[in-house]
């Protein structure tokens, strides 16, 4: 990384920096940095702490909560994807968020066949835009998994979720072994940039929060 990127290094815990500095190409690691200073950012500003206060923890499967300062309920959930980035915050319940750049898939087919549902899968093959159609799906199925803490340690092709239009919430059928007790619904986002698609997974109608915002936007605030 740069000079230039020095002082927002300097912004991240060890872990973080140890995640920033294990990407192989500068640009991933700009974004990666940039993301995550500005979620420090959204979160001190709801806590009422500098964001080099906050102390992060995580399950055993990767997923980000608060450890410290406590007294406060607060669940949050990160994506970023290129020049994007997506923050959910709540106090009322469990997020997650996903935002992807639409763009080409090789063997795109065969990744509908082995991961998403039947509906999923109906859904894409007879959309006029496929590309489109898979990526709104994707962006819902992975804010999901991020929701529930498990990330793609959780089965694909064991829970189904086809979006609505946008603003509304659809819910999630869960038939895994590892489902949860909880009604989770997710819904379509609509960015200001429409060459990404975006997803949001609440528990309910749980109230949140969203932030977007670019990488060049970061840059000017910091």
């Amino acid at each position: 990384m740069d000079e230039g990127f020095d002082h927002l290094l300097d912004r991240l815990d060890s872990k973080e920096q140890e995640r920033a500095n294990g990407y192989r190409f500068p640009e991933d690691r700009r974004r990666f940095v940039c993301a995550h200073v500005f979620l420090r950012q959204v979160l001190g500003h709801h806590l009422g702490f500098e964001p080099g206060e906050i102390v992060f923890r995580s399950n055993q499967w990767g997923k980000l909560a608060i450890e410290s300062p406590s007294g406060r309920e607060l669940s949050f959930n990160l994506s970023h994807s290129e020049e994007i980035v997506l923050i959910a915050v709540s106090t009322t319940g469990e997020v997650g968020v996903d935002v992807e750049l639409l763009r080409d898939v090789q063997e795109v087919d065969a990744i509908v066949r082995r991961q998403f549902s039947a509906p999923e899968q109906d859904h894409v093959l007879h959309a006029r835009d496929r590309i489109a159609a898979f990526f709104e799906i994707w962006t819902a199925k992975e804010a999901y998994i991020k929701g529930i803490g498990r990330g793609l340690f959780h089965p694909l092709k064991e829970f189904s979720v086809v979006p609505g239009p946008e603003g509304e919430f659809s819910s999630v059928e869960d038939w895994s072994e590892l489902k949860t007790a909880e009604d989770w619904k997710v819904r379509r986002l609509q960015l200001p940039d429409p060459s990404y698609a975006a997803s949001l997974a609440t528990i309910g109608d749980c109230p949140f929060e969203l932030t977007t915002i670019t990488g060049a936007e970061i840059l000017a605030l910091v």
